[in-house]
């Protein structure tokens, strides 16, 4: 009645009043009732999802504002979601964004919802409409991503093929297109949505939506990653809990977005890679290697002075009951500054008698990098290692005492000339490259021994 009696001009005033959202809701009504009053019955019992049967009834409720919650994928007949697909269905090759583009990623969680419909033509036909409208994306002109709303609906789309993985071609073609995106963006100098779009991916509850957005990073800029610094941490300390908490069958890929995390994050300038580092020396007790070692390899990226605060809680560590951690904690407490390290020599020489040789080895390689004269403090237990089983700790331990002043050198040169005679290369090596440090008078009576050693077969090291 109300399409009777309103000519096209009157009608537009009355709807210039209501909404969009509500505007749609009133042409559905209409068109559902007009639907119900030519039944033989005259019941109402037309939806928006019967409205798909008709091709081009279902692209006018499109045009006035169809939303994908008028629509119930499970409910959709076979005939019904394929005309729904073939209607919005983006014309490939498009260049630019439009009405049509713009509506039809609004229908993406439908899309996603129909790769599981109980036909198999609905199903295969919903991917393909995904993936068309995806390498539509990827051809969009620059332009094209400026309106905010068609820019939020693009990303929608893509994270929408990003949080479930149908497939690896999928999960690519949808990560290809969010990086043409930032892309595009970046070459803008669009840099307010370039920082909203991966505040939004970074955070993201969905850890593949997180990895794409992170691996684009990987191009970036120091100036560039500064800002998102935090969300990158988070991404970082997110991955290292799904690293213990994940099954085998997925761990492989949970390894994959802890590296590429930390990758991302040790880009970051010094300065500002020291806000974490008390992270950093939380993971230094994960039960990952993988994870102890990345921590690690962070921590000596730090400035001097950031694991100062620390200290406390590497030296508990050092004096815990699993080796792994100890390890881990005394490689770490040798990034201190050496001012700072200088208070821990005990310590640092209590590990060196610890029952692990992985232990002892990395608290004679920390005990190397003090002064001369702290180290001659317990230059008496260095020269013990010589005797060690590990062949890696009597080479260390023979570096270690290296860094003695020529006078304390001297009197241990007599054991470290012993160490020539060594069954592994690598300890003979390190026994004449200490020896050289001293003057020529304490070398005379060495030389023999030294130049004996030089002439020894080849290097068992690697049986």
């Amino acid at each position: 009645m109300a399409l009777r009696m309103l000519d096209g001009d009157a009608l537009d005033m009355v709807f210039g009043h209501i909404g969009r959202d509500g505007r749609a809701h009133i042409a559905l009504w209409l068109t559902c009732k007009a639907f119900s009053a030519r039944r033989p019955t005259g019941t109402f019992t037309t939806s928006a999802n019967d409205m798909c049967d008709t091709p081009a009834l279902l692209k006018w409720a499109i045009c006035i504002g169809l939303r994908p919650h008028n629509l119930t994928p499970s409910r959709l007949t076979a005939p019904a979601a394929l005309v729904l697909l073939k209607t919005i269905r983006p014309k490939l090759g498009a260049k630019s964004a439009s009405h049509f583009d713009l509506e039809m990623t609004r229908f993406g969680c439908t899309i996603e919802q129909l790769f599981t419909h109980s036909d198999k033509c609905v199903r295969v036909y919903a991917k393909q409409t995904a993936v068309a409208f995806m390498k539509q994306l990827s051809n969009l002109q620059p332009a094209a991503l400026l309106e905010p709303a068609a820019l939020a609906e693009y990303i929608g789309f893509i994270t929408t093929m990003l949080r479930k993985r149908h497939s690896d071609a999928m999960t690519d073609l949808a990560t290809s297109a969010l990086h043409k995106l930032i892309s595009k963006l970046r070459d803008m100098a669009a840099r307010v949505q370039v920082s909203a779009l991966l505040s939004e991916t970074l955070r993201h509850p969905n850890r593949t939506v997180r990895y794409s957005a992170l691996v684009y990073m990987l191009r970036f800029r120091h100036d560039e990653l500064a800002p998102h610094a935090c969300d990158i941490a988070d991404a970082v300390r997110d991955a290292s809990v799904a690293c213990e908490t994940t099954t085998y069958r997925t761990l492989k890929e949970v390894y994959r977005y802890f590296q590429v995390a930390v990758r991302v994050l040790v880009e970051l300038k010094p300065a500002v890679l020291s806000e974490f580092a008390g992270m950093f020396v939380e993971l230094l007790c994960h039960h990952k290697l993988m994870v102890r070692e990345a921590a690690v390899d962070v921590i000596c990226k730090l400035e001097d002075t950031a694991l100062t605060p620390h200290t406390v809680t590497l030296i508990r560590t050092m004096g815990g009951p699993i080796w792994q951690f100890r390890e881990s904690a005394v490689r770490a407490l040798g990034y201190l500054s050496q001012s700072d390290l200088a208070q821990h020599t005990d310590a640092i020489a209590g590990l060196m008698k610890d029952p692990n040789a992985s232990v002892r080895l990395h608290a004679t390689r920390t005990m190397r990098k003090l002064l001369a004269a702290d180290i001659a403090n317990h230059a008496g237990t260095i020269a013990g290692l010589m005797r060690d089983n590990d062949f890696n700790v009597r080479a260390a331990a023979i570096q270690t005492l290296g860094g003695l002043d020529s006078v304390t050198l001297a009197a241990h040169a007599g054991a470290v000339a012993r160490m020539l005679d060594d069954s592994r290369c690598f300890v003979r090596y390190a026994a004449r490259s200490t020896l050289r440090r001293l003057p020529a008078a304490d070398l005379a009576e060495h030389a023999d021994a030294i130049a004996g050693s030089e002439t020894i077969g080849p290097c068992e090291c690697r049986r």
